[in-house]
């Protein structure tokens, strides 16, 4: 975020702002960047900070923007980490009719706002499938700290942690395309750091995957370091994706 942007985001996207924002709004609150949008944001889930970022237009812009120009509608799309459903109901709105929008978010106090939000901007014939699990590798089931900050949901990494987190099953991939009898699909992520392990541990469930809309970060696997760069190389030389364009760390590739 240059200079001016981050200007902009202070002075507009602070506790105030989001407070009149929640109070005039409530369950309806527009986008002024996305006018036919509303979403539902309650303030025990979320900051009033932002509420506003969403208000403005600079939540999950960069995939906003990617979903809102590039999407093939014409795949089932599963996305890893919907969160309040911003982001999901973008790519609900745009799907062809008898496509499948599949969901997977592992804090379970955002799964009825994610419904409450896609569902009010489903096109009609689409289905929408959400579930609440995390995507983890070797592990029925993992401890996951939550807080009211929506971005903040991650694998307690403590015992102190642990006694405060809350119990979430896990899911695969792989196992989602089986349930769920998905074939061809498009995968839209950002589970802070934890696509490594997609990577690792997907080889085979990531050939059929035709377009990766992703949000990238440092992170490790197994006690090794991986910048941003070396996933994208990883996403391009181990998993055959074609590199179409980024939005700072959100990356666009795609398959034949």
């Amino acid at each position: 975020m240059n200079f001016f942007k981050r200007f902009a985001f202070n002075l507009l996207c602070n506790n105030v702002t989001g407070f009149v924002i929640h109070t005039v709004f409530r369950d309806a609150m527009p986008v002024l960047r996305w006018h036919k949008f509303r979403f539902s944001a309650p303030i025990e889930k979320v900051h009033y900070k932002q509420i506003a970022s969403i208000f403005w237009g600079f939540y999950e812009s960069a995939e906003i923007r990617m979903v809102e120009k590039y999407l093939n509608v014409n795949l089932d799309i599963i996305e890893l980490g919907a969160s309040l459903g911003i982001v999901s109901s973008h790519i609900a709105a745009k799907l062809s009719p008898g496509k499948m929008l599949l969901l997977v978010e592992a804090n379970p106090n955002l799964i009825d706002t994610i419904h409450k939000n896609v569902a009010r901007h489903l096109i009609k014939g689409a289905s929408l499938t959400v579930v609440n699990r995390a995507i983890a590798y070797g592990y029925e089931q993992v401890s996951m700290v939550l807080t009211n900050n929506n971005t903040e949901t991650r694998i307690s990494e403590n015992q102190l942690e642990s006694e405060m987190a809350v119990v979430v099953k896990t899911v695969t991939i792989e196992s989602l395309i089986a349930e769920y009898n998905i074939q061809q699909y498009g995968l839209v992520c950002d589970i802070e750091g934890a696509e490594i392990e997609i990577l690792m541990n997907e080889m085979g469930t990531l050939k059929q995957c035709k377009q990766l809309i992703i949000e990238l970060h440092k992170t490790s696997y197994k006690g090794k370091e991986y910048s941003v760069l070396d996933i994208a190389h990883l996403l391009m030389h181990d998993h055959q994706f074609s590199f179409v364009m980024n939005h700072g760390p959100v990356y666009l590739f795609c398959k034949p």
